[in-house]
């Protein structure tokens, strides 16, 4: 059985995300090269600092390029 293409939602949410990836490429390259650096010893709060930065560009990114992604709204919720 063939796989079927992605519905429309599905495909602006996965364009939306690539673009919040861009806007965050320099935080997710340091937190990857905190991971890399400390691949041998990586515990709980390894990289935190990194991390958190990453994470709050990425939330801040989602945000600004997919209103209404982080609760009820988002645009493509009620799609089929």
């Amino acid at each position: 059985m063939a796989a079927r293409p992605p519905s429309a939602p599905v495909r602006r949410v996965t364009v939306e995300m690539a673009a919040a990836m861009a806007e965050c490429a320099g935080p997710a390259a340091a937190y990857g090269k905190c991971m890399d650096l400390n691949l041998e010893k990586v515990t709980r709060g390894t990289c935190e600092a990194e991390f958190v930065a990453f994470k709050n560009c990425m939330q801040q990114a989602v945000r600004t390029l997919c209103p209404g992604a982080a609760g009820d709204g988002a645009p493509w919720a009620n799609e089929t």
